[in-house]
């Protein structure tokens, strides 16, 4: 028996793809091709009486230690990037937007702890957490103070409906748009029949059963839902019953899903179309692609959000500031904070509770700007505004969630190494 991997490493070690970090619960092992969710049990925190002191405050929770520690330091670059910005051009309110800085760690307990922190130094709303498992475990302390965040980069499904007062946003698409994504990706390839392994957790579960549906919905049908268990040594078995049909999509982590991925290849589908989740991008073994023939990597593909910098203009600005830095997720990070002073500055106000009402307002239906100076000026000559930053069009929901979102079809090279290959969309 293998060892179970770590919840939160193993879901940012690769840092070429998302961190959207969900520990790793295990469920009893069930195969189904008609999958149920369970329903959320989590209890609705109530909001205290709101505060307007005129000045923004955003406290930066985001990890400066752990496993997260380079993405953490590159999604704070785009954020204090968008905050000098902001108050070059005249600040919230105007006036100069404070920030504080705390480390979320890689734990709950150090999360916590600084989220503490944060709320005794009177933030009105924070950027961050980065981690799907920390937000799911600390949104309780930051909804029941009245306090907005604003996620670049947890995007797990159970965050989709957690009962949040409306005061959680997230610039990230949710793992349910990479589920339609990886959906549309399998719709082209013409077959009209699919399998869907996936990891034998709460997250994979969860993930696969969002799959599931938006293959139905494209009139695809999945004969096979198959869990496997990562401590498994071997899958030769799941792997035979999944590849009954030529599509398959895995849901896995960068050690076990890559596993099943060379089981799915060896089990005998000339025609394998195998598509995988934005956890697998890099595998754990940098090897375990590169096994693959020429002819199975060229059917196997992947789909995650973007991770790194695509806007010229920001990575300019951005290289010029932090030249060492990779910038992963730090363009998610300056979206956060733009939309949020923008928000405040509509209504006017820096209570939460008015400012989240705001943000749908100002990422959909107006006339486009790119910043927050441009935007800000078509508002105060009284236009409505539509914010799309370097992370592309925004549109945010009256939940606070991306509407849709592009991501990245990546591959692999002869060396095993993932390569992008364009953009598939899902929403």
């Amino acid at each position: 028996m293998r060892p179970r991997p770590h919840p939160y490493t193993d879901r940012v070690r690769h840092l070429g793809v998302p961190a959207s970090i969900l520990a790793c619960c295990t469920l009893a092992l069930a195969c189904s091709p008609s999958p149920e969710s369970a329903a959320p049990t989590t209890s609705i925190p109530v909001l205290p009486e709101p505060r307007d002191d005129g000045r923004l405050v955003i406290g930066l929770l985001l990890p400066a230690s752990g496993a997260g520690a380079e993405i953490g330091g590159s999604m704070r670059n785009g954020a204090e990037l968008a905050i000098d910005e902001i108050n070059q051009a005249g600040g919230v309110n105007r006036a100069p937007v404070v920030t504080v800085t705390a480390d979320e760690g890689d734990t709950p307990v150090t999360a916590s702890r600084s989220i503490t922190e944060l709320l005794d130094r009177d933030v009105d709303v924070i950027i961050g957490p980065a981690s799907s498992l920390i937000a799911a475990t600390t949104l309780p302390l930051t909804t029941s103070a009245g306090v907005l965040s604003c996620s670049p980069s947890a995007s797990a499904l159970s965050l989709d409906t957690f009962p949040d007062l409306g005061l959680f946003v997230r610039t990230i698409p949710s793992d349910s748009l990479q589920a339609a994504a990886m959906a549309s990706h399998m719709e082209g390839t013409g077959y009209r029949e699919a399998s869907i392994v996936y990891i034998g957790d709460s997250y994979g579960r969860e993930f696969a059963e969002a799959v599931y549906q938006e293959l139905t919905d494209q009139n695809i049908t999945v004969g096979e839902f198959i869990a496997f268990d990562p401590s498994d040594d071997e899958y030769s078995d799941e792997a035979d019953r999944a590849v009954a049909a030529s599509a398959v999509a895995v849901i896995g982590d960068n050690e076990a899903g890559t596993r099943m991925v060379e089981a799915l290849f060896e089990a005998g589908n000339d025609q394998l179309e195998v598509v995988v989740n934005d956890a697998m991008r890099v595998p754990n073994s940098a090897s375990t692609y590169s096994r693959l023939s020429t002819v199975d990597r060229e059917h196997l593909r992947g789909v995650s959000p973007q991770a790194h910098i695509g806007d010229q203009a920001f990575e300019t600005r951005y290289r010029a500031r932090y030249p060492e830095s990779r910038g992963l997720f730090a363009v998610n990070a300056y979206d956060c904070v733009n939309i949020i002073a923008l928000a405040a500055n509509a209504v006017p106000s820096t209570e939460a509770a008015r400012i989240v009402q705001q943000i749908s307002a100002v990422t959909s239906d107006g006339t486009q700007c790119l910043n927050f100076a441009s935007c800000d000026l078509l508002r105060s000559n009284e236009r409505d505004i539509n914010y799309d930053g370097p992370s592309g069009q925004l549109d945010l929901g009256a939940d606070g969630e991306p509407a849709f979102s592009a991501f990245d079809l990546f591959g692999y090279d002869d060396d095993g190494v993932d390569i992008s290959l364009g953009m598939v969309t899902g929403g």
